[in-house]
Parts: C-alpha cells; structure tokens; sequence
C-alpha cells in the first residue's frame, strides 16, 4: 500500500495530462477520482481519446487481481475495492465508446487474465470477465486489450461467447500480450490501417536477452 501511494504520488500528481513521448504530444487524459468521487484514490484508471481511439487503464493485477484464494494470500478489502471501481470505469469507457462512436476501445491492465469460461477457475477476474462478456457484444467497434504479467507474446481473440458449445470468440475482442520478462525482451509497434475490419497490424520487435 506504501509503495501504490508513492508511485500515485509521483506519477499522478496531475492525472489530467498523459506524459508526453518523443512526439511532444500532451493528451489530456480524465481520470476516475474527477468522474466518480466515490473512488478517490484511484488516478491511475485514466482515459483518454486519439484518433478515433478511446484508451482506458484499468488497475487489475496479477496474479489473482490481489484476492485471496485458497492459501494464496491476498488482500480481500483492497480487491474487493479495486475490483468495483475497475467495473465501474469499464463500463463508463464502454458508454464513451459508444458515444463519441469510437473506432476502437483500447483496455490496457497488467495481470494474465485468465479467460477460462469456467466461472470457477476465473478467481480474482470473475466480475471483470463477466462485464466484459456483456459489454463488447453491445459495441460496434472493436476491443484491443493490452497486458504484459507473463510477458509472452500473443495475439488472439481468447473471450469465448458464453455458453456457446462451440466455443466460438466473442468477435470483436483482441488480446496483445506484449513481450518482455528473461525470455522476450522487446515491444510491439501497432499500427492502425485504413479499412474497416481488423485494422490493426501487430509487428513485434524483439530485442537481444543480456547474457547472465
């Protein structure tokens, strides 16, 4: 808890403006505790639109997003929190989405959610998971979720339609996995092409892993 305090503290002294990259430019970002004064602490849920783009940052961690089960240990009351204000900015990015009619909504967190359809084997993602399910069906543009935790890169569409026997993927959701961690270091440059359906281009660029 003393280390998330400083690192807000550092990093979101102003959670209005995005940092700046290279390009010099300055995005002005809303932040959860200026829209919902019921979660005051939470200036890392952020969001922001670029190009036809809605980004939004959900703090869901790995591993078990904080929970505890079954021995693993965990934080009940921070989980529990944390877990309602990230369902409550999900579903208000979702709402924004929909009306600045955005081409893409862009989710992006830390932890390896696992997207077993099984409700038992979800653990700490549960609420998360089951929001998501009922929401991308609602929106006509496309669902890019960007995490790291195990760091091995993938691109897939791994939510399943619930209930379906077949198995099929909710259509509209992606998942990047970006690389990183002792056995792929690098990153992934997006690129966003001009036609309707399945605009975006991954392209990997891995770099050399130090030697020990």
């Amino acid at each position: 808890k003393e280390r998330l305090a400083k690192l807000r503290n550092i990093f979101y002294q102003d959670p209005r403006i995005s940092l700046a990259g290279k390009s010099g430019i300055k995005i002005v970002a809303k932040s959860q505790p200026k829209e919902f004064q019921e979660f005051p602490l939470m200036v890392e849920n952020q969001m922001w639109n670029y190009k036809g783009f809605l980004f939004a940052s959900l703090h869901i961690v790995g591993s078990n997003n904080n929970a505890p089960f079954k021995g693993r240990g965990g934080d009940r009351g921070e989980y529990e929190l944390r877990d309602k204000a990230n369902i409550q900015w999900l579903r208000y990015a979702f709402k924004q989405a929909k009306m600045k009619n955005s081409r893409a909504l862009v989710l992006y967190y830390h932890a390896e959610v696992d997207f077993e359809p099984n409700p038992k084997k979800r653990y700490g993602f549960t609420n998360f998971l089951k929001e998501l399910e009922t929401l991308a069906p609602t929106y006509a543009g496309q669902v890019l979720l960007i995490h790291g935790d195990s760091h091995a890169m993938t691109i897939d569409r791994p939510l399943l339609i619930p209930g379906d026997r077949f198995e099929n993927p909710i259509p509209n959701v992606m998942r990047l996995e970006v690389p990183g961690g002792y056995q792929q270091m690098g990153y992934v440059k997006v690129e966003v092409l001009k036609r309707s359906n399945d605009f975006l281009r991954f392209r990997p660029v891995y770099l050399p892993i130090p030697k020990k």
